[in-house]
């Protein structure tokens, strides 16, 4: 299976991200949020980085979410079908606040 996330560092201090869905236009799964949220934290830790490029790897930056389905959130168990989705919009939202908070630009 391919990674979600790509990600080097192609110049000293700066890290670049690419989303690795070209297939789907890097439509947003709830796997690839979490490995954003993940690399996110890394990057916010890592004081050596001073800049972050977030791109998307192929011909589309991001066609937003996946239409065929997001999947589960970390911490759906099924349980309870709404409480499932709002978790995921929550999971997704949180994403924008944990690209805004980063100390990098």
């Amino acid at each position: 299976m391919t990674e979600p996330l790509v990600v080097d560092q192609p110049a000293p201090h700066v890290r670049r991200v690419s989303m690795n869905r070209p297939d789907e236009l890097n439509a947003m799964t709830a796997e690839l949020c979490e490995a954003m949220h993940e690399e996110l934290r890394s990057i916010a830790a890592d004081r050596s980085c001073r800049a972050v490029i977030l791109t998307g790897e192929g011909r589309g930056f991001c066609a937003g979410v996946d239409l065929r389905g997001y999947g589960s959130a970390p911490d759906n168990d099924g349980s309870d079908e709404p409480r499932d989705r709002f978790a995921n919009q929550v999971h997704m939202s949180r994403l924008v606040l944990g690209l805004r908070s980063l100390p990098q630009p």
